[in-house]
């Protein structure tokens, strides 16, 4: 098989090659690494198999130059080679290799490549948690818990409200995810790699925002799709307005969105089991399923708890809000987790 880079890619046969691949998620779309460069100046790096006068490519993979490191890909859960076959993935990955010349390389693998690569280093801590829907917005409230049912409808009651849309909600969902960050002490994404999401069709992008009965926004989140999946890479709330759940709203409206678009399955995002995060998905029955990170080097892809990073976001958590959302995008752009 020919082993191609980027000027000898095309866009639209890589789209079309995707539904004949496995390890596709919505991140290995095209359109995704175009609004990474379209907001952060990154040029993205594609390399593929194909076989002789083969209708679509057998092998993709899309890397970005993070410092010394090419990481496939960067800002997502999973992301790395998607092929035909195990053994398609491992020519891809054996022809990458030779090309870097040594380079350090990180995959975001869905599943674990076979045979086990030499020299990487697999890493299984996180999980991305995904919930099977039902055919319709009435059965998939019925499979939940009556507490659940409760939590849900608890915003509702007080005059909570949903809204779903495209860039006319940004700003608001800007306010509240923002603000939640600088709470959580970490960088925030710059404004514009959500507007460049949202310009790609082939992402089926949306926000939503959650608003109080006085029209403040409280809550937000952002949806991704492709196939039968959609994903959730990005929510928040307002902690000020936690007794309320608006929350609860918000993931019944996304899932709600999900089911009557046709998809069978919403990925909640990444978590690590046992933390709170992980407890809260779990509760509307989204299942764990690991996540297989490979690397050249054994800590890569780790933050490892330690004072220092524990006063970092406490410095952070105090600065103002102009300054944080200031300088927050200059500092992410630079952290590929």
């Amino acid at each position: 098989m020919e082993f191609l880079q980027s000027a000898s890619i095309s866009a639209e046969l890589w789209q079309a090659s995707l539904p004949e691949l496995s390890q596709v998620s919505v991140y290995q779309q095209w359109g995704f690494s175009e609004a990474i460069a379209a907001a952060y100046g990154y040029q993205p790096q594609r390399f593929a198999l194909r076989q002789a006068n083969a209708s679509h490519y057998s092998a993709v993979v899309t890397l970005f130059r993070f410092g010394k490191s090419w990481v496939s890909l960067p800002f997502c859960d999973c992301g790395g080679i998607a092929a035909v076959d195990a053994a398609a993935a491992a020519q891809l990955l054996d022809a990458l290799r030779q090309h870097l010349n040594g380079q350090p390389l990180i995959l975001r693998q869905m599943q674990q490549l076979s045979p086990q690569p030499d020299g990487l280093h697999l890493q299984q801590q996180k999980v991305r948690m995904v919930l099977a829907l039902q055919s319709d917005a009435e059965a998939q409230m019925q499979a939940f818990k009556a507490k659940l049912r409760s939590q849900i409808r608890k915003p509702e009651k007080e005059q909570f409200y949903c809204k779903q849309g495209g860039i006319e909600l940004l700003a608001d969902f800007w306010q509240v995810f923002t603000y939640n960050m600088r709470e959580l002490g970490s960088p925030v994404h710059s404004k514009a790699l959500f507007v460049a999401l949202l310009q790609q069709p082939d992402l089926r992008s949306q926000m939503f925002v959650v608003y109080s009965p006085e029209h403040q926004p409280v809550a937000c989140g952002f949806v991704l799709g492709y196939g039968g999946m959609l994903v959730n890479p990005w929510a928040s709330s307002d902690r000020r307005f936690q007794k309320h759940a608006p929350n609860m709203l918000l993931y019944w409206q996304m899932l709600q969105y999900a089911i009557s678009n046709g998809y069978q399955q919403f990925d909640f995002g990444r978590s690590t089991p046992g933390e709170g995060t992980y407890n809260f998905k779990a509760q509307w029955g989204a299942e764990p399923e690991p996540l297989h990170w490979y690397s050249s080097e054994a800590d890569a892809g780790t933050i490892a708890d330690s004072r220092l990073k524990q006063l970092v976001i406490q410095i952070w958590q105090r600065l103002p809000l102009p300054l944080v959302n200031q300088l927050g995008p200059v500092l992410r752009k630079r952290i590929h987790l």
